[in-house]
């Protein structure tokens, strides 16, 4: 009878029954293949060709019930593949499978739901076991439950809780609820009332009742008593440890800041700012380069950019940006006040308004580029779009939409001084419309002190007819209101320049006939107050040109000290109003 197995070229095992099989290799060669059918663990990489191990050995843990095939014998790299994998299903229907010690186990709280393709968790009893003697849980343990009972005390919600941070080894840690989502809301709990949502965000927040809302990397990072703080933006108030009532939106916000009150939207706004003071800026960079300046207020890109000191308002973007130590400066309008650094209690109106101002102070402006070209000016006023003043540095200018302008002006409760043009620069006469003097004023041609008089030039611009308001209130002929005439000798006329006349006559007496001067105009009225007895007006019924028409029949009239005569001017000649003996 003829063998049908080839002859076994392999070495026979020495050690009784070979624990192997016999394969027939690709020559038709029959090979003893070793295996080990009866191990309590699972074949590890050394089990190897140096171990007399060979692709398709086999190997079997009786202890753990599963079974190996060697893939690949390379030394000190052998691979066994698992051949028991698989298996009936654990648990009951629709239960999730795991792997149970090698076999399948079904997940008794998560189960799914082939037609509706929803995976559903519940926990009976919702933390037991998680938690017990011996059991190391830190602050990234966390369980979710969706109470699926009507009779759960959170029916219908998901809940995420956390061990509090801080307690290890065998003394368990509190689990807390940390979020909770019911409907379409998501509650934050067990924070001190305060929401914490970013990387580092409120890190190191003692979660009492501090009532802070920190958005953001790091937004909060070091508030620990902060309380009623708003933070949205990476490293927002980053600097806050315990400051109240802060609102800082944007990428760096109030990133400095240690004080209470301040508010600041957008990036890097009030980001070198390190308080105590309170500064409100909103707008990319406004008050960026802020450290201790407090009370002011910037809304606006660059706004108040570089401002260091206190109580200034912008409005608009880069307004009043440059702004170091200037105080009490208000500009509304881009760029307003833009380039002010040192000046004080300066306001912008207007778009570009008063840009070339670096160090006046109390200067205004209103309309876009109005006074633009004021450099260092003070106390100048202008109004009108891209009206200027006469000079880039004199001070106390006033100029109204290039028409009106002057040099008068005071502060409190000061009477005003100086002069204004209409349709001029200059406080003078020619080609303008005119010149309105105040008392003590310096313009040609110039009134007495106590006067206050318009002069308005004919059409040529060559000849000057000054008017003004007399103390009753009536326009006349621009005159002093009191002036003092000394006769000379013999004279027969004299000039009344003001609406009170005191005259003295020459020691050998003067017989006066006519009255000429500013006042001799129709309707105006002119007082004279004689000192001594020296001086007779003549009676003239015949009405020359500035003759003077005395009251009853044709008497002269004779001074005496103290002694008052009243005239009015009918447009030609005098007339006699009253009389008095003093």
């Amino acid at each position: 009878m003829t063998s049908l197995l080839a002859p076994i070229e392999a070495t026979p095992y020495v050690g009784g029954t070979p624990p192997g099989h016999i394969t027939v290799s690709a020559a038709g060669v029959q090979v003893l293949i070793k295996d080990n059918l009866s191990s309590a663990v699972d074949p590890a990489v050394t089990d190897d060709s140096d171990s007399d191990y060979s692709v398709t050995s086999r190997w079997t843990n009786t202890t753990a019930d599963r079974e190996f095939v060697c893939l690949d014998a390379a030394v000190g790299a052998a691979v066994w593949t698992e051949t028991t994998a698989g298996g009936a299903p654990g648990g009951s229907d629709t239960e999730l499978q795991y792997n149970n010690d090698g076999a399948f186990g079904g997940l008794t709280n998560v189960v799914y739901n082939d037609a509706s393709s929803v995976i559903t968790i519940g926990f009976a009893d919702e933390l037991s076991g998680l938690v017990g003697s011996g059991t190391d849980i830190d602050a990234a343990d966390l369980t979710i439950k969706v109470p699926v009972s009507t009779g759960s005390a959170d029916p219908g919600m998901v809940i995420i809780q956390t061990t509090d941070a801080g307690t290890t080894g065998s003394t368990p840690q509190t689990l807390r609820d940390r979020f909770r989502f019911d409907g379409a809301r998501i509650e934050v709990l067990n924070s001190g009332n305060s929401v914490f949502l970013g990387e580092n965000a409120g890190l190191v927040d003692n979660l009492t009742n501090n009532r802070n809302v920190f958005i953001g990397s790091s937004a909060g990072v070091v508030n620990t008593a902060g309380d009623r703080n708003v933070a949205i933006g990476v490293a927002a108030l980053g600097a806050n440890v315990t400051g109240d009532f802060n609102v800082a939106i944007g990428d760096r916000a109030l990133v400095a800041y240690v004080g209470n009150s301040s508010i600041a939207i957008g990036r890097n706004t009030l980001a070198a700012s390190t308080g105590p003071g309170t500064n409100v800026a909103i707008g990319q960079r406004a008050m960026e380069d802020t450290v201790t300046g407090a009370n002011n207020i910037a809304i606006g890109t660059l706004a108040l950019a570089s401002c260091l000191a206190n109580d200034n308002v912008a409005v608009g973007a880069s307004a009043v940006s440059a702004c170091t130590t200037g105080v009490d400066n208000f500009g509304l309008g881009g760029g307003a006040v833009g380039g002010l650094t040192t000046g004080d209690g300066n306001i912008g109106v207007g778009r570009g308004v008063l840009t070339a101002l670096t160090e006046g102070d109390d200067n205004q402006a209103y309309g876009a580029n109005a006074g633009d070209n004021i450099t260092t000016g003070s106390l100048n006023i202008v109004f009108g779009a891209d009206v200027l003043t006469q000079s880039a540095t004199a001070d106390s200018q006033i100029t109204i939409g290039n028409l009106i302008t002057g040099n008068a002006t005071a502060t409190g409760t000061t009477a005003a001084a100086g002069s204004m043009g209409i349709g001029t620069f200059a406080f003078s006469t020619g080609t303008t419309l005119g010149v309105l003097c105040f008392p003590d004023n310096t313009a040609d041609p110039a009134p007495a002190a106590d006067t206050a008089c318009f002069y308005a030039n004919d059409v040529g611009g060559t000849n000057v007819t000054p008017f003004a308001t007399d103390e009753a209130n009536n326009v006349e002929p621009c005159v002093p209101f009191a002036e003092a005439v000394t006769l000379g000798v013999g004279v027969t006329t004299f000039v009344a320049d003001a609406s009170l006349v005191t005259v003295t006559g020459d020691g050998g007496a003067n017989t006066i006939a006519t009255i000429t001067g500013a006042r001799a105009f129709a309707g105006s009225r002119v007082v004279l107050l004689f000192v001594d007895a020296l001086v007779t007006i003549t009676d003239d019924d015949t009405h020359a040109a500035n003759s003077v028409d005395l009251a009853g029949a044709a008497t002269n009239f004779v001074s005496a000290d103290d002694t008052t005569l009243e005239l009015i001017h009918n447009g030609t000649s005098w007339y006699e109003i009253s009389r008095s003996v003093n």
